[in-house]
């Protein structure tokens, strides 16, 4: 599982999708190093097979600011992850705060590979605003399904600046190319954090 994790992050950077940088740690003094060379502030996240909603059993730390905050992070973690098989910990660098949206996708019997957009919280869990395609898209077609959410306003910027819409276009695509070449039977980013100037991944999870 461990090592799936890693794997599954260097699958998006061999894709050229850019994801926040991580490390994987198994010690508390591999998790205070990871966090120093990454650079704080950082997040910490449990990697075990029988957490599936890490956020929910409290093995999820956001925003550690120092060594001191790390350390006491990863006892907690481990506490609140007690009774689970641990196989490490993740260390990535805390994503900056931008506009969060997911992607997906999953395999269909009768279309094949199918791709989707959405926007983060309470659009996706409350509105259920997400665009589907047959995969593959090319960067028109994404550019249509990103439109077509209601929650593109935000993107579009009516609070604030907007993003780079052709960073987010490009991500889509290359998720879309992704989605054909390995064929999972479910994929899932989220979030992907949208900046003014580039996108991110900052958690994953891909369905073989």
């Amino acid at each position: 599982m461990a090592s799936k994790v890693i794997s599954d992050f260097s699958l998006l950077q061999k894709n050229r999708i850019n994801c926040a940088p991580f490390k994987l740690a198994k010690t508390e003094d591999a998790t205070a190093l990871a966090a120093k060379k990454l650079g704080f502030p950082v997040v910490l996240k449990i990697v075990s097979p029988d957490i599936p909603h890490k956020t929910d059993r409290g093995a999820v730390l956001l925003n550690l600011q120092n060594e001191q905050e790390v350390r006491a992070g990863y006892k907690k973690v481990l506490q609140n992850a007690k009774g689970a098989r641990i196989q490490g910990v993740l260390v990535q660098k805390m994503a900056a705060a931008g506009i969060e949206v997911i992607i997906g996708g999953k395999r269909d019997a009768q279309f094949g590979q199918l791709i989707m957009f959405g926007m983060g919280g309470i659009f996706v869990e409350v509105y259920k605003d997400v665009s589907w395609r047959v995969c593959p898209i090319d960067k028109s077609e994404a550019a249509r399904m990103i439109r077509e959410v209601k929650g593109y306003k935000v993107l579009a910027g009516v609070r604030g600046k907007p993003i780079n819409e052709a960073a987010l276009i490009d991500v889509l695509a290359k998720v879309s190319q992704l989605l054909i070449k390995k064929n999972p039977a479910e994929l899932d980013l989220n979030p992907v954090i949208v900046h003014k100037d580039y996108c991110e991944v900052v958690d994953m999870r891909m369905v073989k």
